[in-house]
């Protein structure tokens, strides 16, 4: 098959060369002047000379073709015209395919379902090699289906929707911390508590509160008044707008006593 369409080429390139070169009939000579006595004086030349190098791709090729002979731009037209086609296919193909990967699909499913994920998270959650699950993140960040977001300390991982926010990630990030999401659900439903109420009520040191709360205040998320050796905190105002739009958007409170916060707003 592919020899018979070898040969149907040639044929049809031989076939044009031929014609190209077959003598043009001489007539008789003429001379055409103009009626009237009325003379046009010709456009004025503004045509520019630009060397080969300054010539687009496209254009070097067809002018290469034209040295050589004049019909030869009709199949470098035609390559030219086959080659944008199938590279626009590859993209769609390309594009459509990024999921077709059985572990590629696994991961991107599980972050879309689990705003905020890390890393290690996913690499424990599903016993992928680090290499491997490298490998896959890359391909779906560059694809435009996830982004990594980064916060003052940590980072995770986001489907690419434009569904949340910068701070609301920030949030996502923090929550997947179980002593931050504990005292953060604690602020959610206190209009301003201290250090050693939190300490006491989740039964922790006071320097594991402030290394949270540390990195909470670094994103914007909580607000710190210090009050000698002791400190109080409460929910940034932004953040706590965020908090409840969170828990419209997945249609449930984001932390246990957040309707009694969104009460007392």
């Amino acid at each position: 098959m592919k020899r018979k369409i070898c040969s149907l080429v040639i044929v049809l390139i031989t076939s044009l060369l031929v014609l190209s070169v077959v003598p043009a009939v001489h007539g008789e000579s003429y001379t055409v002047r103009p009626a009237y006595g009325l003379v046009q004086e010709p456009p004025e030349d503004t045509s520019q000379e630009v060397s080969f190098y300054e010539l687009t791709p496209r254009a070097m090729i067809i002018f290469v073709a034209l040295s050589f002979s004049p019909i030869l731009v009709y199949p470098v037209e035609f390559f030219l015209m086959i080659k944008i086609f199938v590279y626009l296919g590859y993209r769609k193909i390309d594009e459509m395919a990024v999921l077709y990967n059985s572990n590629r699909r696994l991961i991107f499913e599980t972050v879309a379902r689990n705003p905020g994920i890390n890393f290690n998270t996913l690499m424990i959650s599903y016993g992928i090699n680090r290499g491997v699950l490298q490998y896959h993140l890359h391909i779906l960040e560059l694809k435009g289906k996830i982004v990594r977001f980064h916060t003052a300390k940590s980072e995770g991982y986001f489907e690419n929707s434009g569904r949340w926010g910068n701070l609301e990630k920030c949030i996502f990030i923090h929550m997947r911390n179980s002593t931050t999401k504990k005292i953060l659900g604690i602020l959610s439903d206190s209009r301003e508590i201290t250090r050693k109420e939190i300490a006491e009520i989740l039964g922790v040191s006071g320097p594991s509160i402030t290394w949270h709360t540390n990195r909470l205040s670094e994103d914007g998320i909580i607000t710190i008044t210090r009050n000698g050796r002791d400190a109080s905190f409460r929910l940034s105002h932004d953040a706590a707008r965020s908090i409840r739009g969170l828990s419209r958007a997945l249609q449930s409170p984001v932390f246990s006593g957040q309707a009694h916060a969104d009460q007392a707003v």
